[in-house]
């Protein structure tokens, strides 16, 4: 998301007069708060609004899977972790990792878990169909996993 905030209160010539503000994004509306794009809230807190304004600049579609970590240190031994919205019941997801030349490294089906409520998680160990670690590179996503789509991207780094 991109912000701009400006006041148009400032005299001509260079001024060291501080212009207190406070910028809020919020999930639900609240008084003098208006609806962005993508559905969040925003509002900015002033003493004179009148000489304030703001522009925002919010991306419409916002993934809903969280992937740690990022970027991926392969050979490292760890997990690439993909951390979905909370779903109905533990399950299979099928995974499509491409390179970015949309390759495809791999695929597969895996399970779906929950280390905690509310956070169904699955894990992949960062290798191709074959077996092979991943190249440095940027790396995309398309997962299926109860009737819904997730697809997203991240980076891979070789130790």
């Amino acid at each position: 998301m991109f912000v701009v905030v400006s006041n148009v209160n400032v005299p001509a010539g260079y001024s060291e007069e501080v212009f207190p503000f406070s910028y809020v994004i919020a999930a639900n509306s609240s008084e003098g708060a208006k609806q962005l794009n993508n559905g969040l809230y925003a509002r900015l807190d002033v003493a004179d609004p009148l000489f304030w304004s703001t522009q925002e600049t919010a991306p419409t579609v916002i993934s809903d899977i969280l992937v740690f970590p990022d970027p991926f240190r392969v050979g490292a031994g760890g997990l690439l972790w993909f951390r979905f919205p909370a779903l109905p019941h533990n399950t299979t997801a099928s995974i499509s990792v491409f390179s970015s030349s949309m390759a495809r490294v791999f695929s597969g089906e895996l399970p779906v878990i929950s280390f905690r409520p509310q956070e169904p998680s699955l894990s992949w160990n960062g290798r191709t169909d074959r077996g092979e670690t991943l190249p440095t590179g940027i790396y995309f996503f398309f997962i299926a996993v109860d009737e819904k789509e997730y697809t997203g991207k991240f980076s891979a780094i070789r130790n």
